[in-house]
């Protein structure tokens, strides 16, 4: 049986490790954590891609820094930027532009410079073999659908309602996550 290898945009990281949203996000933090504790469960190999890895860096104190990065490896697994990726990425891009994907993604606000960092994840969850990638990152999905490439969003947490007063409610996953 093929290990499950997932593969986690900047976005998951930063609610699920560094445990920090906007205020309109809060939610996001506790589903991230659960989708951890999930994949966990499910033994499923967790990949960050070093460009991932590179945009959480930059929005971190330096003192916290050696703190998440641990926290990062005893997870996930790091994979750089390679020469297999490279290729990967400069098929993603003719792709983008023969299918006018990069105007439709220019169109939604998505800049020059988001759409290589984005098809940079993609590229390296292809190459190392990802079933899905978890994002809410519009720029990833649109270019990951146009590869073939499944991605999810966080898990929502349902809240099972119980008629004793006393019983708060309970969250529990969502059992789309495979």
């Amino acid at each position: 049986m093929r290990k499950k290898i997932v593969c986690l945009d900047t976005n998951i990281l930063i609610w699920g490790i560094q445990k920090v949203a906007l205020p309109e996000y809060q939610d996001r933090i506790e589903r991230a954590q659960l989708l951890f504790k999930q994949l966990h469960q499910d033994k499923a190999e967790i990949i960050i891609p070093s460009v991932v890895l590179s945009e959480f860096m930059m929005k971190i104190e330096t003192i916290e820094t050696p703190r998440l990065l641990k926290e990062i490896q005893k997870c996930c697994k790091v994979y750089s930027f390679d020469t297999a990726a490279a290729f990967k990425l400069a098929e993603i891009f003719r792709n983008i532009k023969a299918n006018k994907t990069y105007e439709e993604l220019q169109t939604i606000g998505i800049t020059r410079q988001c759409i290589k960092f984005d098809s940079m994840i993609v590229a390296t969850a292809i190459v190392q073999n990802s079933l899905v990638i978890y994002t809410e990152d519009k720029g990833i999905k649109k270019i990951a659908e146009k590869e073939g490439v499944e991605t999810k969003e966080l898990p929502e947490i349902l809240l099972e309602i119980n008629s004793n007063p006393d019983i708060t409610s309970i969250p529990v996953v969502n059992k789309t996550i495979q």
